[in-house]
């Protein structure tokens, strides 16, 4: 039931606004105010995988023109379907795309990723409700950690929630990782759920060592993390620009489900990031398609932008099924 309602939900503008018959023009108005309607908030939070996805794909390191020009293609893909010589309007539309497409890509240069900034990717499956095998984790992750500050790492990436909640317990834990953080002039970026309001809590990470402070999540996943009218549930922030500094850096975050959505990202693309962070949790996925769907998303909304990508993924215990096609 509840797929159907995402389903019809996303299905409700182009249900609304898209017309069999119409002309080329009205269906140009159409295609952008349901490609729009889907992507922006509030059915935004619902609007994972959108077409304008290839903008990354297609037109790397053009930022919000090649949004635009994605979003321009599409429209006029829809204009040229209604047209009396559409095939002809169809082959001008790919080859001014295609040539569009390959200059970019032909002159992109993948952005390299900020010295000392590393991810930690881990696979832990859920977080246990056992406190012994959860400070056991906790000894297993802070001795991750350790050995990147060995190494010189400034910047350390661990995944969505992979602490729990972040508690007075957790905090002496990591007392000393912290203070090796602090001598060594670097940060963790720790994810964790951060107590709010109640039985209520900001799906998030903590900085810590040099960088102090939380990182809210934006988008939390409905009814999974996000349960609108329930007592436990993930506190949402869905306009939050989700960027903050670290080292001087300007960078963007992006928690999980988030990395499923565009509007997040065009958000934080406002304060103009130099790098993405992403932290994900995917201990209940066991088909290596889905990962790898999430993987390519934010990947591709970080070369659209020509920022580096510095992830930090947490898996099942055991490896994921392969998908079947």
């Amino acid at each position: 039931m509840t797929w159907l309602i995402h389903a019809a939900l996303l299905t409700a503008p182009w249900a609304i606004l898209w017309r069999a018959n119409a002309a080329p023009q009205q269906a140009m108005l159409g295609t952008v105010a349901a490609l729009l309607a889907a992507t922006l908030p509030p059915l935004g939070i619902l609007g994972g995988l959108s077409p304008l996805l290839l903008a990354g794909e297609a037109f790397p390191g053009t930022g919000w023109f090649g949004l635009g020009l994605t979003l321009s293609i599409l429209v006029f893909v829809a204009g040229c379907a209604r047209m009396q010589r559409k095939w002809q309007a169809f082959a001008l539309l790919s080859v001014v795309a295609v040539s569009i497409s390959l200059a970019a890509n032909s002159r992109y240069m993948p952005p390299s990723i900020p010295v000392g900034w590393t991810g930690i990717d881990t696979a832990m499956g859920a977080y246990p409700e056992d406190r012994a095998t959860a400070y056991q984790r906790h000894l297993v992750l802070i001795g991750a950690v350790e050995t990147k500050l060995k190494a010189g790492a400034k910047v350390i990436v661990l995944p969505e929630e992979i602490a729990g909640f972040w508690r007075a317990g957790s905090q002496f834990w990591w007392r000393d990782a912290v203070k090796m953080a602090k001598e060594m002039k670097a940060t963790l970026i720790l994810g964790v759920d951060l107590p709010a309001e109640g039985d209520r809590f900001i799906n998030g990470a903590a900085l810590l060592g040099t960088t102090i402070g939380i990182l809210p999540g934006r988008v939390p996943m409905p009814i999974g993390v996000w349960r609108p009218g329930q007592d436990v549930s993930g506190v949402p922030d869905f306009l939050g620009r989700g960027t903050t500094r670290l080292h001087g850096i300007p960078v963007a975050t992006s928690f999980c489900y988030e990395d499923f959505l565009v509007y997040p990202l065009l958000l934080s693309s406002l304060d103009k990031p130099q790098a993405i962070i992403s932290l994900a949790n995917n201990w209940f996925a066991t088909d290596l398609a889905a990962i790898w769907i999430q993987r390519r998303s934010i990947e591709n909304q970080a070369r659209l932008f020509g920022v580096p990508l510095v992830r930090a993924v947490n898996l099942a215990t055991s490896p994921p099924h392969k998908h079947k096609t």
